[in-house]
């Protein structure tokens, strides 16, 4: 049996709806193949009709992957490569002045006043736009927009529902 730590917060899930955790417990994980450590967060029974919600600080500590065949969670793949040796990448050094091809039948006289030109220039801001949104609420309803499309994971989830 697992101790179960008090908890001062709300979840926030489905349709924003709050609910207040009776607590949580540090556990072991395992889907499938798939193994790992997480904060479980306990719930009154009445509040979802699910057994688990598995989050993402579950499934960022694995490679998830989603298609039309489920959800598949599994251990992240490690890249160890071996180095035989290590060698430093050569770095090019530029000089701070730039050459400007202007053309060859330009007097030397006006390349260099182009060239101090571009090399003082300092841009600075010339128009503004300032623009105000004021929204006028006339009722207390809140206002949301519907999604045009539900993501793949909430489709099955309305399915089941």
């Amino acid at each position: 049996m697992c101790k179960l730590y008090p908890l001062n917060l709300s979840l926030s899930g489905f349709g924003k709806c709050g609910v207040n955790p009776l607590g949580y417990f540090k556990g072991n994980i395992k889907i499938d193949d798939f193994k790992c450590n997480a904060d479980i967060y306990v719930v009154e029974n009445n509040v979802m009709s699910y057994d688990v919600i598995v989050g993402m600080n579950v499934l960022m500590q694995g490679e998830t992957v989603i298609n039309e065949n489920g959800i598949v969670i599994k251990e992240k793949f490690q890249r160890i490569e071996e180095v035989d040796s290590l060698s430093v990448l050569p770095i090019d050094v530029t000089p701070n002045e730039v050459e400007l091809n202007i053309g060859s039948d330009v007097p030397n006289i006006f390349k260099d006043k182009v060239q101090q030109s571009i090399l003082n220039y300092v841009p600075h801001k010339t128009k503004t736009t300032n623009v105000e949104l004021n929204i006028l609420v006339k009722s207390n309803e809140p206002i949301s927009h519907q999604p045009r499309r539900l993501p793949f994971s909430e489709k099955k989830l309305s399915k089941l529902k």
